[in-house]
């Protein structure tokens, strides 16, 4: 079986620690996922506003974000040293 899916990458040109994709495992969710996200991305990256972010591992943070509105998703990361990889 072949079946085309939509994938969600957040990635950072000027952090190379910031490189996931995320698979919303509900096509229709895709969107709100990404919403979500951006939104995430952008307090985690508010250091101003808030600070205490910055302690949490983003990808951790935005699992939490995800999972706080319960929707199901794949979320993988690439490591900076092995360009290839993806877990």
């Amino acid at each position: 079986m072949v079946q085309t899916i939509k994938v969600i990458n957040i990635y950072s040109e000027l952090n190379p620690f910031i490189d996931f994709i995320v698979i919303p495992i509900d096509a229709d969710d895709t969107e709100l996922i990404k919403e979500i996200l951006e939104e995430a991305l952008d307090r985690w990256l508010d250091i101003e506003n808030y600070p205490n972010l910055q302690s949490i591992p983003i990808g951790d943070y935005l699992r939490e974000c995800l999972d706080e509105r319960m929707l199901n998703y794949e979320i993988y990361c690439r490591f900076e040293d092995e360009e290839d990889l993806w877990t």
